[in-house]
């Protein structure tokens, strides 16, 4: 599954790489931190807590929530990697939340991931990885990269019905450069 830096099958970061790996809580973000650190790359786990601290479990609970934080904090230990939580609540809630309200309201049908996938985790949770000395990003997207005439080509992932492709369709050159999709 995971493939060296030489294939064009799927782009991987070269070997003994520091990767971030963005985990929320689900069984595709800890198969990649799995296959990340079985395949000895230098691992540390972060979750995005985009939700508030409060007794009622908000919608965006599954992916973004206390459990999730404390089921990423959980598998870590066991990976015997580092974990982090970061909180970005107001920042998912000014980036994300209030313009697909403003876009539902206004009758569009907005899909706030691609959205937070351009703007939260490929842009604030990239600046955290810079800090915490990680060369890469890893998620459980089920998408592919290509190296292609000097440029990072995504691809949809090898298994179809799971394919993420299109919800990464923003991502910049920078962001592509520094990323990668083992789940591909």
């Amino acid at each position: 599954m995971c493939a060296t830096a030489a294939t064009t099958e799927n782009f991987m970061p070269p070997p003994g790489s520091r990767i971030l790996v963005a985990m929320s809580g689900g069984v595709d973000s800890v198969a990649v931190a799995a296959l990340l650190v079985r395949s000895g790359y230098e691992c540390m786990g972060a979750t995005l807590r985009m939700t508030g601290d409060s007794e009622t479990k908000p919608v965006f609970e599954p992916c973004c929530g206390l459990q999730a934080a404390e089921d990423a904090r959980s598998v870590c230990e066991q990976l015997g990697i580092e974990h982090r939580t970061v909180r970005i609540v107001e920042a998912f809630e000014r980036h994300i939340i209030s313009p697909f309200a403003a876009q539902y309201a206004a009758g569009r049908t907005p899909n706030p991931c691609i959205q937070c996938n351009r703007i939260v985790k490929f842009g604030l949770l990239f600046r955290y990885a810079r800090e915490w000395g990680c060369q890469y990003i890893a998620m459980g997207h089920y998408a592919r990269l290509e190296e292609k005439n000097g440029r990072m080509a995504l691809r949809r992932s090898a298994y179809r019905q799971k394919d993420q492709s299109y919800v990464l369709a923003p991502l910049t050159q920078p962001q592509l450069r520094r990323s990668c999709f083992p789940l591909g």
